[in-house]
């Protein structure tokens, strides 16, 4: 129920092994704070050897306290990795953790509470690694025992703790439900719910109480579950997921709200489009550094006006009374962009920018275009650059255009991105169905058959290519382009930029065609594509789909 990442694959590999292993979840002797230090100490130790031998006391000394203290440091790192040292061998009914020469058992029913998350870890705007963090509150004495098992993975591999995850969410899950059909409160960190009333404790000490009735909608994201009212744009409470059964609250609410008839949908709050799931704020320092040039600007006048009516200097004072004027202007281009603010509510955006408020629903956005880019300066990683363009054909002058540079892609743009990318390519499969024939990008069309591609190079436009859906074998983003193969040919037969126009959009469309075709391969034309099929994607990491299962990509022509 928490993250669950391959768990059958955990499973099956468990059982082809045939033993109980220990599952390292504590700190690991791989840490730059021990390696760093160690390494630091030897270096200075051979140059404090080496300046000894030439005579040099002064540096030999000099070398020896660097080596001195950077032993130390990596002792007193090496006696706290030790401490932290476990490993967790699970069991059917239980599970055993071993820590600094003892072992100590216990068994899931002493499970009060648990939190799982999943923190990825970033280089140069890449996922490098997930930190998983699994924290369980084990009964047993007058106050519950908090074990923490951390863990590095790799991105998107399989944890080996998720069967024990699993195991012990689904039986508190269990117990949760059971204690609220018996009318007994079930709690968690900052919140009680006891089947009909919610008591929560909000940021900043704020506490209330709301009934399920008030209730419209729940949502995790960015590592946080937030709870709205019906009529309101903002969530009023907000918990992290990592805190104690946060999780176990968005399980109970969301059967809660299922059992009442659903998530009641905040449209008719004052602005029309939602609940307000985030904010980006992107220009914030360059608005005040602008802000700041104008206020120079105004000193810059009162000095040319006081200097011209003290010295008689009659043209000095005109030019510092035309400067007002101009820092004005200045400082209220300053003042907006440091209030440019996108919005990301739950039917559509409002941009506030220097050009003022701009609002456009998703059901609305005919054109959607979103480019990441990784920015290097003399070789080093300065962050990602990302610009959405997002435009109807209705009103031309609504258009949004956001750019903004982040140190990777995180929840809240990938959120804004299958949001919009969704509305879109559910528009255009439904025109697909009905014309069998729909454009992509401007080098792209779906028609009834295949993929029409017209390459576009720097010096001329060649002729248009079809390539029918059952010759593709595989697709690839790799970042900045889409690759397609096909079975007739080595080399990839397409090649697309991902900031095209509609590029996420169509591309949800080609996985929805490719899926069906390949199951209905003995139809004779293409067949609807079902809403299962319109997945969601995401857009700034690198991923492949293969057809039919697996990649064919070098077999022989067919």
């Amino acid at each position: 129920m928490l993250d669950p990442v391959r768990t059958a694959d955990i499973e099956e590999a468990t059982r082809a092994s045939g033993e109980e292993e220990w599952i390292s979840v504590g700190s690991r002797w791989r840490e730059w704070w021990l390696i760093l230090p160690a390494l630091a100490c030897v270096a200075a130790l051979a140059i404090g050897l080496a300046t000894l031998q030439a005579r040099r006391p002064a540096f030999a000394r000099l070398s020896i306290l660097i080596a001195a203290t950077s032993g130390l440091w990596a002792c007193g790192s090496a006696i706290v990795i030790w401490r932290g040292r476990r490993w967790i061998r699970i069991r059917p009914d239980g599970f055993d953790v071993r820590f600094r020469g003892g072992e100590t058992s216990w068994l899931d029913r002493q499970v009060s509470a648990l939190a799982c998350v999943r923190i990825p870890t970033f280089y140069s705007g890449q996922i490098t690694s997930e930190q998983r963090q699994l924290s369980l509150w084990i009964d047993g004495g007058p106050v519950p025992t908090r074990m923490t098992a951390t863990n590095q993975l790799a991105p998107g591999a399989p944890d080996p703790l998720q069967p024990l995850v699993d195991r012990l969410s689904q039986r508190l899950l269990e117990q949760g439900q059971d204690a609220l059909r018996r009318h007994i409160p079930v709690s968690g960190e900052r919140w009680h719910w006891d089947g009909q009333f919610l008591d929560f404790e909000g940021e900043g000490g704020r506490s209330g109480r709301v009934s399920i009735d008030e209730i419209s909608s729940l949502e995790s994201l960015s590592g946080r579950l937030r709870i709205w009212k019906s009529n309101e744009p903002l969530p009023f409470f907000t918990v992290p997921l990592k805190l104690r059964n946060a999780w176990l609250l968005r399980e109970l609410l969301d059967a809660a709200l299922t059992e009442r008839g659903g998530r009641v949908p905040t449209t008719e709050t004052e602005n029309g489009l939602g609940r307000l799931l985030f904010e980006r704020h992107p220009t914030r320092l360059f608005g005040w550094l602008i802000g700041g040039v104008g206020v120079a600007m105004l000193a810059v006048a009162a000095i040319l006006i006081t200097s011209g009516a003290i010295r008689g200097r009659w043209p000095a004072s005109i030019i510092g009374i035309a400067l007002i004027p101009a820092a004005g202007l200045v400082m209220l281009a300053g003042r907006r962009l440091a209030r440019s603010v996108l919005r990301c509510y739950e039917l559509g955006l409002r941009k506030n920018g220097f050009s003022g408020t701009t609002e456009l629903r998703f059901d609305e956005v005919d054109v959607f275009s979103f480019d990441a880019r990784r920015q290097y300066s003399h070789g080093k990683y300065t962050g990602t650059a990302v610009t959405l363009i997002l435009a109807t054909h209705a009103r031309p002058s609504a258009g949004i255009f956001h750019t903004e540079t982040v140190p990777h892609i995180n929840d809240e743009l990938e959120e804004l991105c299958e949001r919009v990318a969704e509305h879109i390519a559910r528009r255009m499969a439904r025109a697909y169905a009905i014309r069998r024939l729909v454009q992509w990008t401007p080098e792209l069309w779906f028609e009834e058959t295949g993929l029409r591609y017209t390459r576009q190079s720097f010096w001329r436009r060649h002729a248009p290519r079809l390539i029918p859906y059952d010759s593709i074998l595989e697709y690839e983003v790799d970042q900045e382009w889409l690759h397609i193969w096909t079975n007739d040919q080595e080399r990839a037969a397409v090649k697309v930029r991902t900031s095209a126009p509609n590029f996420h959009p169509g591309l949800i469309v080609l996985e929805g065609l490719i899926g069906p075709m390949e199951t209905e391969a003995h139809h004779a034309g293409p067949v609807a594509i079902p809403d299962e099929h319109l997945r969601d994607i995401k857009p700034h990491t690198g991923w492949r789909g293969r057809v039919g299962g697996g990649s064919r990509r070098n077999a022989p022509p067919v």
